[in-house]
């Protein structure tokens, strides 16, 4: 039995994707602006089904490998406002002239891919929804057909595959045990038949390491700053914020909902994971002079506190994750925005030579990307502020985990040493030429993303109440159905 109402948002995700590829086959290069608002409309219409069912109870579908609660409509709706502002960001980019139609199908593809792996109630539909949006960003990737971007997609292919192989195999050993890939069924299974069995063991520890692939963490993190720095700048401020919100929600799901027996095997390896990935990342910044490559260790690093929410679970701490992720969203597509900005002013890639004094010339720009990384840092009035808070709270309401939100205070520390030096370099005056830059590509579509994420920003840090509330309602949904 199919719930076609429960299902909606994933069928218009799909048709839209599939209508905007008819256009690009028809059109033969000339229906950029068709798709673009083929894609953006369906964007507004699979966040709009998700508001109006965010009250109904929660729906299991398609043969109970599906769930739909509230953990689904957060990913719907902010998947959906990652997919438009990133349309919004790439308008303006040459490359699209011939392309763009199939640049807005392959993000809504991988747009559907996320809103499924965020529903998936069993590894066989986790497996299959992994992989359509895996390799729709796989040729995002490679959009541009550069030598870096290129090489980004292959990079991003190679590791990729690993990670979901290897999950795979996890998961076959879990069917080995337990005779089910539904989630609900293995975690029966592993309690019933006890869990010290080692195909059991060795299925829950390649699971953690296929999901630890996908959220970057450390030591799986290798893929992020290769693939973020050569992707095309709109590319990677989708896959920092939208596949970081689907990978957290998967491993959610996955250690709560399928291998909640198996706790005192994963949640050492995920307390190592944690500290290592906050403060490895927060030392490798310090080093680097891209700032692409900068923001991808800062955005590993954020994997690093994200992990802190799912080991203390529970309510309390999967508020503070699925908050954590949906402020984390715009501090990335912002950011990534002003560095899409500032590619297209210098034409070349944004280090901290070139960002010298730019703030000065584009003041939008300059004290948004302020902002947006004192955001990362945990200032307060941002909504990073915010996310850190509950995340740190949660730790230190645990009682167990206090000494977690120490290391992760100590590494935001850190972590100003390279944020301060992009901003000290953003408004360093010896540098100003004073010349006036002309209006670059898509200057009006960037920053309008820019401002949407600055007021997102501003308005999570300063009246979170709706925000977290929503969290709450979707954390006691992923509790409740343990």
């Amino acid at each position: 039995m199919i719930d076609w109402w429960a299902v909606s948002p994933d069928i218009a995700m799909g048709v839209g994707a599939a209508v905007t590829l008819l256009i690009a086959a028809f059109l033969r290069g000339r229906g950029r602006g068709i798709g673009f608002v083929v894609g953006l409309a369906t964007a507004g219409l699979v966040a709009g089904l998700a508001i109006a069912q965010w009250g109904d109870a929660p729906v299991s579908t398609i043969a109970d490998t599906m769930v739909v609660d509230q953990v689904t409509q957060i990913s719907r709706i902010a998947v959906s406002a990652c997919l438009a502002l990133t349309l919004i960001a790439a308008f303006g980019w040459s490359r699209l002239r011939d392309s763009g139609a199939e640049f807005a199908a392959l993000l809504m593809f991988a747009a559907a891919g996320m809103n499924l792996v965020a529903a998936a109630s069993s590894f066989m539909t986790l497996f299959v929804a992994l992989e359509l949006f895996s390799i729709s960003l796989y040729a995002l990737s490679g959009f541009a057909r550069d030598r870096w971007s290129l090489e980004a997609g292959f990079k991003y292919l190679v590791l990729g595959t690993i990670g979901s192989v290897i999950l795979v195999y996890g998961a076959a050993f879990l069917y080995g045990a337990t005779g089910s890939f539904q989630f609900a069924e293995v975690a029966a299974g592993l309690e019933g038949s006890g869990t010290g069995d080692l195909l059991v063991v060795a299925g829950g520890v390649l699971v953690l390491v296929g999901l630890a692939f996908k959220v970057g963490a450390v030591p799986f993190h290798m893929w992020v700053p290769d693939v973020y720095e050569g992707a095309p700048t709109p590319i990677t401020g989708f896959m920092a914020a939208g596949t970081k919100i689907v990978a957290f929600i998967m491993m959610a799901r996955v250690l709560y909902e399928a291998l909640p027996a198996l706790r005192d095997t994963w949640e050492p390896a995920l307390v190592a994971m944690a500290v290592a990935t906050m403060v490895l990342a927060a030392i490798a910044a310090l080093v680097q002079t891209n700032v692409k490559r900068m923001l991808a260790y800062a955005l590993v690093g954020s994997s690093g506190y994200a992990l802190i929410a799912v080991i203390v679970g529970g309510e309390q701490g999967l508020r503070a994750l699925l908050f954590y992720l949906v402020a984390a969203a715009p501090l990335a597509l912002g950011a990534f925005a002003v560095i899409a900005l500032h590619e297209r002013d210098t034409g070349g890639p944004a280090t901290l030579d070139s960002l010298r004094a730019w703030g000065f010339d584009r003041p939008l720009a300059g004290l948004a990307l302020t902002v947006f990384l004192l955001g990362f840092a945990g200032f307060p009035l941002t909504s990073g502020f915010i996310g850190k808070f509950l995340v740190f709270g949660s730790a230190v309401q645990s009682d167990q985990w206090t000494w977690l939100a120490v290391v992760g205070a100590i590494s935001s520390v850190i972590g100003l040493g390279y944020l301060l030096r992009v901003i000290g370099a953003l408004y360093d005056r010896s540098a100003r030429s004073g010349v006036l830059l002309p209006a670059a590509p898509g200057f009006g579509s960037l920053n309008l993303v820019i401002v949407i994420c600055l007021a997102l920003v501003i308005a999570l840090g300063v009246a979170p109440g709706l925000g977290i509330d929503w969290a709450g309602e979707a954390a006691r949904s992923l509790a409740a159905g343990r």
